[in-house]
């Protein structure tokens, strides 16, 4: 099976992808590159909504250590033994492209020179539909987070912050034009320890998914695609979030971090939940 992956250049996404690269034929993984300059006129586009928050909190991550908890990512996952973390190494065509860029014709083109059966994705912009149809079984994204229930960016955190532990999960799922709303291939859990962080959880799903990933696409390339009845309670509106950039800030993460203060008194290393795998 031939797949072109869309990888964000991030541990827990490259261990993902590593996945792949070492069970299928990857002809091409393009790197979104969210450091690139973007022209006025995404700018403005993308200001109309919450214009103050993005202001606030684009200040607020530029103070933000995300070097550290990317390192501490890292570390975790190399401690696990999972997979090949600079996917520029692995052999494969590796192709940089800023992410205004993603869903232009040329980048299409792109996609298309490569006859791929499936696209995979993992940490990329919302794809529009002239990019995810191209390939023969369609896309498939693997999203950090319980959906539908929580959708968006950081997921993880949103379920992290509510005591919804029951959420701290990934979710395989067919890309559709929605944001995280396609077909749910299957659910992915970690083992969750009351004094786990946030980026001992993303290292630990990151390996558990890299062991489910190879699944995952066979099942979406599938003559018979999976479907989902979803119980009534996670279909109404009033259980599903819709998390954007907007939403996040200062007062997000000092909530985070007094949860996990909280988590690391009196009993250390009780579950809050156990590693499940659920095949849809």
């Amino acid at each position: 099976m031939r797949i072109v992956c869309v990888c964000e250049d991030e541990p827990s996404a490259n261990c993902v992808t590593s996945g792949l690269i070492r069970d299928h034929e990857i002809p091409l993984l393009i790197i979104p590159d969210y450091s690139a300059p973007r022209p006025v006129e995404v700018w403005k586009k993308s200001a109309k909504t919450k214009p103050v928050a993005k202001v606030i909190n684009t200040f607020f991550f530029s103070l933000f250590p995300r070097k550290a908890v990317r390192s501490k990512v890292r570390e975790e996952i190399q401690r696990r033994g999972a997979g090949e973390l600079d996917l520029a190494n692995t052999g494969t065509e590796f192709k940089k492209i800023p992410t205004h860029e993603i869903n232009s014709k040329s980048t299409a083109e792109l996609i298309a020179a490569h006859h791929p059966d499936v696209l995979f994705v993992c940490g990329a912009p919302i794809l529009r539909r002239r990019i995810f149809t191209i390939p023969r079984y369609g896309a498939v994204n693997f999203h950090y987070g319980y959906s539908p229930k929580y959708k968006g960016q950081h997921s993880l955190l949103w379920a992290y912050n509510r005591r919804d532990h029951e959420s701290l999960g990934g979710t395989f799922l067919k890309i559709d034009k929605g944001v995280d709303t396609g077909s749910p291939i299957s659910f992915i859990y970690p083992q969750v320890l009351k004094t786990d962080s946030l980026e001992v959880i993303e290292a630990k799903l990151a390996v558990l998914a890299r062991e489910h990933v190879s699944q995952a696409v066979i099942a979406a390339a599938s003559d018979d695609p999976s479907t989902v009845a979803m119980s009534d309670d996670n279909n109404s509106p009033r259980k599903h979030f819709m998390i954007r950039f907007a939403d996040y800030g200062p007062i997000v993460h000092m909530a985070y971090y007094f949860q996990l203060l909280q988590n690391k008194l009196p009993t250390r290393n009780s579950v809050l939940r156990e590693e499940q795998v659920d095949i849809v």
